[in-house]
């Protein structure tokens, strides 16, 4: 004895062989996917307009002529002044190894400059969660140091900011810091 469904009942379920889209489980596969895709994309926009992480200042243009216009006024000071001044770093620098970092300034006659504030700054052009600063001490006149030990190795940006009579100047260089010992 055979079972069969009677010809009203057969368009009723879902089955591959329903000749209605939304009964067909293709379509409704499909469906599905295209739900949830615009879903995920409206999660995503609304996430987008709740929280802008606000990558552009509204005055942006004022911000950057006053930057430039530090760093010109600078410069000139720097220039002004004749000054010879270097990094004396080490050869071989190697990421976690502290070695000792130097700094050297020199006035337009050749004699050391002495009482300055020097603070050094260690920046990676690639991000910001490893730059830090320490400052440095005058070991000798005109000669200032700092222990340093590099958390990464790659290019880094030094810049020692000098505070001298009430004025501020800077001087940068970039740097290669090698891998670390025994790697």
């Amino acid at each position: 004895m055979s079972l069969t469904l009677p010809q009203s009942a057969e368009g009723r379920g879902i089955s591959q062989s329903s000749r209605r889209a939304f009964r067909n489980p293709w379509v409704l596969g499909m469906l599905g996917i295209v739900v949830v895709f615009l879903s995920v994309n409206a999660v995503m926009i609304s996430l987008a307009y709740a929280f802008k992480p606000e990558l552009i200042d509204k005055d942006f243009y004022r911000k950057g002529r006053d930057i430039e216009q530090t760093i010109e006024t600078r410069r000139a000071a720097w220039e002004a002044l004749g000054w010879d001044a270097r990094f004396a770093l080490p050869e071989a620098a190697a990421a976690g190894r502290t070695e000792t970092w130097r700094f050297l300034i020199l006035d337009r006659s050749g004699e050391p400059v002495t009482g300055a504030r020097i603070h050094l700054l260690a920046q990676r052009p690639v991000g910001g969660v490893e730059d830090f600063g320490v400052p440095m001490t005058e070991a000798l006149p005109g000669e200032y140091v700092a222990h340093v030990a590099m958390p990464l190795a790659g290019h880094w940006d030094l810049v020692a900011e000098i505070v001298h009579d009430g004025h501020t100047y800077s001087k940068a260089q970039r740097v290669i810091v090698g891998d670390p010992p025994g790697r």
